[in-house]
């Protein structure tokens, strides 16, 4: 992700055709400085959310990194995006389980929307 660009698409080019998919891991990895949700949530088209604990592009399951999800839900919510949201989480850290066993935990920490409630 390119915060540069990405701020040059959206503040000049007013289309509703074009937005940006907000991906929480990128953001708290790249730049955990800069309120994204804020500076774009209206333009948000997509939801890629996963963990990752601020040293590498990690894609592991929510709460098992570094970002504060009930900010980031909080964050998520003042922008009404109603539309679809990914996990997108990789097993990569979670090798010690079964596909079956990932897939539940995954499962399990999907449940993120109760945090959106201010």
């Amino acid at each position: 992700m390119d915060l540069a660009n990405l701020a040059h698409v959206l503040e000049q080019v007013d289309s509703l055709r074009i937005g940006f998919c907000y991906d929480s891991g990128h953001h708290y990895n790249y730049y955990p400085g800069d309120d994204l949700l804020s500076m774009y949530g209206s333009r948000l088209m997509a939801l890629h959310l996963h963990d990752n604990n601020g040293s590498y592009a990690q894609h592991g399951l929510p709460f098992d990194g570094t970002i504060d999800w009930s900010a980031t839900m909080k964050k998520i919510a003042e922008t009404n995006y109603s539309g679809a949201i990914a996990i997108e989480a990789m097993n990569w850290d979670y090798e010690d389980l079964s596909a079956k066993a990932f897939l539940h935990k995954a499962f399990e920490r999907a449940k993120l929307e109760a945090l959106k409630i201010p």
